[in-house]
């Protein structure tokens, strides 16, 4: 199994959009952070 870096799933998110915004929801500061365990 390939190994799942933060970067890797900010990157993901960057792609989820606001339903009402034309932002994401990492730009929107709705992601505080991320931890791969």
């Amino acid at each position: 199994m390939a190994e799942v870096k933060e970067e890797d799933v900010l990157n993901a998110l960057r792609e989820v959009y606001d339903p009402e915004l034309p932002f994401n929801i990492v730009d929107l500061g709705l992601v505080y952070g991320v931890e791969v365990d």
